[in-house]
């Protein structure tokens, strides 16, 4: 069972966490132990 974290908001302040989430998780993300997802509410069609 891996560990699964949202980030909701995909603007500026999103996207530095969710890389630095990244960075800090990289070797439990390359052995899928964490799952990060970023979500954001607007609609880009």
């Amino acid at each position: 069972m891996s560990n699964r974290v949202l980030v909701l908001g995909a603007g500026a302040a999103g996207s530095v966490m969710v890389n630095k989430l990244a960075r800090e998780f990289r070797q439990e993300i390359a052995k899928e132990e964490v799952e990060i997802t970023i979500q954001d509410w607007t609609r880009t069609m």
